[in-house]
Order: C-alpha cells, then structure tokens, then sequence
C-alpha cells in the first residue's frame, strides 16, 4: 500500500499587542495616525515612561512631531516598518544631552527634508552612554541622519536614507559599534568618524553596506572618502 503522508498544520499566532512590547504610549493620549502636532503628548510619554523605566511602546501608525528631549532610560519600541515619525520642524527630532541607557528600536523616523542647523542630526546625542538605534530608518534628513559626540552605545541594522549632508557622524566616541547598517543617497558622507585629538575611541565600523554618496561639498581628498572617513577632527 502507498505510504500516507500527514500535514500537520502550524496554527497561527496573532502579533503580540502593543502592551507586551512596554507600556502603550495610547494610554498618554498619543493617537496614532493623528494629522496634529503631537510633540506635546509623545513628550509626556518619554518623560513618564522614563521616569517609570520601562519601555514606551508605539502601535502601528504616523506620529507628526517637532523636537523630542530623550531621558536618561528611555527606550522607544515601534513596529518595523509601520511605526513612523514624521517631522515638523526644530533642531532635530530626537535629542539627548548627558543622557544614558536609551535605546530607539523599529521606528521610521522621517525628516521630509526640513533643513537642520549645521552640525545636527536629525538623531542628536552629546555625551551618553549606552544609546543604542537598531532596527530602525532614518529617510529624508535635512542634516545629518545621525550626530552623536562622546557617545558609547550602538548603532546597527538601520536603514538610512536621502541625508542632505552625512548619514552617521561620531566625535571623540567613547565605544560605539556601527554595523550591518544600509545607507544610501547622502550628499556628503556614509559615515564619519572623527576626533578633537588622536587616539583610539574604541569605535568598530563592521559589514555596513553604503552607495550612491555623491561627496556633495567637492572631491573627495580633504573630505575623506565619499563613504567613510576615519579622521581627528580639524
């Protein structure tokens, strides 16, 4: 007699809800979707969510929003690919001084082109420890997509895209890993790690995949490579 073969089939699992990533940002009064400003109330949640050290977690949706302080402790949780900010306007979207711990997973963070200040991303971190953007997209920077100074943590597994000047810029890191990250259309630079002196900063730059950089200030001898630069700071 033939053999018989039996199909077991897998059921399926629904996503886990928004409260099991951290606490729902919904409960702050954030509205996912919203056409309004919504700066004043994701800022309430950062605070609180900080403040209560747990994760703040953002369901699915478009949040408009100028600039975010970062708190020591926060860690902000989207979905991937369907958790998205989308900027309004101010020095950058997401800021940090003397911050530690934070940590930005699964959330598409969008500039629309509005031009920064120079020397700003639109990510923004001076002196912290253990900041941490993984698994995240950075599209349409009017600055720089990324600027950390004397800053450890790790930036990797992100995507970053149409920076109007460099996609990630380090000064005097105190041990950052960047990696397996993919950007594209810079008119500057990849990624730009730098110093005030020489020396080691402990910074590794591993398996990032970088194309279509224009080297958009001229050439690309003073400016380093139209990828990555390795240099003390002038």
């Amino acid at each position: 007699m033939p053999a018989r073969w039996r199909c077991r089939q897998t059921p399926l699992r629904a996503a886990p809800p928004t409260s099991a990533l951290g606490r729902d940002a919904t409960h702050y009064g954030v509205r996912p979707g919203s056409a309004d400003d919504q700066t004043k109330v994701l800022q309430r949640a950062i605070d609180e969510a900080a403040r209560a050290q747990v994760p703040l977690a953002l369901p699915p949706g478009v949040y408009r929003t100028g600039l975010l302080r970062l708190q020591s402790g926060t860690q902000l949780v989207g979905v991937r690919g369907a958790t998205k900010f989308v900027f309004v306007g101010g020095a950058s979207m997401l800021s940090g001084e003397g911050t530690n711990s934070v940590g930005l997973t699964g959330i598409t963070l969008d500039g629309g082109g509005i031009k920064l200040p120079d020397r700003r991303g639109l990510v923004h971190c001076l002196g912290g420890r253990d900041i941490r953007i993984t698994d995240c997209e950075i599209i349409g920077s009017g600055g720089n997509g990324v600027w950390f100074e004397n800053v450890s943590g790790d930036i990797s597994g992100n995507i970053i895209t149409r920076s109007a000047t460099t996609a990630i810029v380090s000064f005097d890191a105190q041990g950052l890993l960047v990696s397996r990250n993919t950007i594209q259309g810079t008119n500057d630079n990849g990624i730009e790690i730098l110093r005030t002196a020489i020396g080691d900063d402990g910074t590794q730059v591993i398996d990032n995949r970088i194309e279509d950089i224009k080297a958009g200030p001229g050439g690309s001898g003073q400016y380093g490579t139209p990828s990555t630069r390795f240099a003390p700071a002038t």
